[in-house]
C-alpha cells in the first residue's frame, strides 16, 4: 500500500542506486552496509531517530512508531479494524485493538444517544405543538395574545430549533404505573383525606390533624372541630382555578422559590404583608419517669442514631449501688 507520490521517488532511488553500483538487479531496495544484505533493524532505527530530531520532535521514535501512527490514522479515517489487522500483519485481533485507545478522533465522533433523543423530542414536541395551533386549540392571553397569529407563532418557535434540548429518560423501576400513581397524589389529591374525617353535623366538622411543633411523634396527632363555614373556607383555600395543577415542585408556590415569589407578588399587587399572629405557646413536654427510681429524668445530651456510646451499658441498682 504505497501513496501515488511515493512510487516515483522510489523509482528515482532505484535508478540512482544502480548508477552508483550500490544496488544489484536482484538485490534489495534498501541495502545495508553489505550490498548483498538488506538494511538492519538497528540502521532503520537510527534513520527514524535522525528524522525525528530533524523534525524537532521531543518524543521517542522508532520504526514501530510509524506502524502505530499508520494504523491509528487508518482507524480514525473509518477503515474497518479487520482491514487494519491485515496491513501491519497482526495475527490476533487483540493486537490491533490496542490502537482503539489511541484513536481519540473516533471516540469524539461518537454521538451520544441522549443527544439524538433530544433532537427527536424537539421535533416531535414542535410538530404536535404546530398541529394544535393549526387546529385552533391553543389560547393566548395578556402579553402572549399576539401569538394567536400563525406567522407570529412560527416566528416565536424559530429559535427553539437551534436550542439544545436536554432529555434524560430511562425505564422506571416499578413501571410507568408507579410514576403515574406518584404524580396523581399531587395533581388529583384533595385538601383532606376521608380517613382524617371523624364526624360532622350542623355545628361543625371534626377531623384529625398533625401538629409539627410537637417533638414526639405520638404527641403530634390532635383533633379539631371548627365551625361548618370555617371548615368550608379552609377547604376552598386548596381548590385551584382552572388550568392550574397541584404539583409540589411547580408554580409560584414551589418550595425553592416560594419566598421570593410571594415577595414579588406582594410588590406588584401593592399589598402590605401583615405579620402573622403568634400561636399559643406549646405546653412543656413532661419527660417520662426513670424506670429504676421513679423520679423525673433530665436530658443531658441527645446522641444521633449513628453515634454509639463509648462505654458499655451498666445497669445500676435502684438503691444506689452497682453490681
Amino acid at each position: 500500500m504505497l501513496p501515488a507520490d511515493l512510487l516515483p521517488l522510489l523509482r528515482e532511488w532505484w535508478k540512482a542506486g544502480r548508477q552508483q553500483g550500490v544496488m544489484h538487479s536482484s538485490g534489495w531496495l534498501f541495502p545495508g552496509r553489505d550490498t548483498i544484505r538488506p538494511i538492519s533493524t538497528r540502521q532503520l532505527h537510527c534513520v527514524v531517530v535522525d528524522a525525528a530530531r530533524a523534525a524537532s520532535s521531543t518524543r521517542r521514535a522508532g520504526p514501530h512508531t510509524l506502524r502505530h501512527s499508520f494504523a491509528t490514522h487508518r482507524l480514525e479515517d473509518g477503515v474497518d479494524i479487520r482491514v487494519i489487522q491485515v496491513l501491519p500483519g497482526h495475527s490476533p485481533l487483540e493486537t490491533t485493538a490496542l490502537y482503539t485507545k489511541v484513536a481519540t478522533r473516533t471516540v469524539r465522533a461518537i454521538i451520544s444517544p441522549l443527544d439524538r433523543l433530544g433532537k427527536l423530542f424537539c421535533r416531535l414536541f414542535l410538530t404536535r405543538l404546530r398541529a394544535l395551533s393549526d387546529a385552533d386549540r391553543l389560547a393566548f392571553w395578556g402579553q402572549l395574545a399576539p401569538l394567536a397569529a400563525r406567522r407570529a407563532f412560527m416566528r416565536y418557535l424559530a429559535p427553539v430549533h437551534s436550542t439544545r434540548w436536554v432529555v434524560y429518560a430511562k425505564p422506571p423501576f416499578a413501571g410507568p404505573k408507579a410514576v403515574l400513581a406518584c404524580l396523581s397524589r399531587y395533581t388529583h389529591c384533595v385538601a383532606i383525606s376521608n380517613r382524617r374525617l371523624l364526624a360532622f353535623n350542623e355545628n361543625g366538622v371534626t377531623f384529625r390533624y398533625k401538629d409539627y411543633r410537637r417533638g414526639a411523634a405520638h404527641q403530634q396527632q390532635k383533633i379539631m372541630t371548627p365551625a361548618t363555614d370555617e371548615f368550608i373556607r379552609r377547604f376552598m383555600l386548596h381548590v385551584l382555578p382552572r388550568v392550574f395543577h397541584r404539583i409540589r415542585h411547580y408554580g409560584l408556590l414551589a418550595s425553592s422559590s416560594r419566598k421570593a415569589s410571594l415577595a414579588r407578588m406582594r410588590e406588584l399587587l401593592n399589598v402590605i404583608s401583615t405579620p402573622t399572629p403568634e400561636g399559643p405557646k406549646a405546653e412543656p413536654v413532661t419527660p417520662p419517669p426513670c424506670p429504676y427510681c421513679g423520679g423525673p429524668m433530665i436530658n443531658i445530651q441527645i446522641l444521633p442514631r449513628w453515634c454509639q456510646s463509648r462505654e458499655p451499658h451498666r445497669a445500676t441498682d435502684p438503691a444506689g449501688g452497682s453490681p
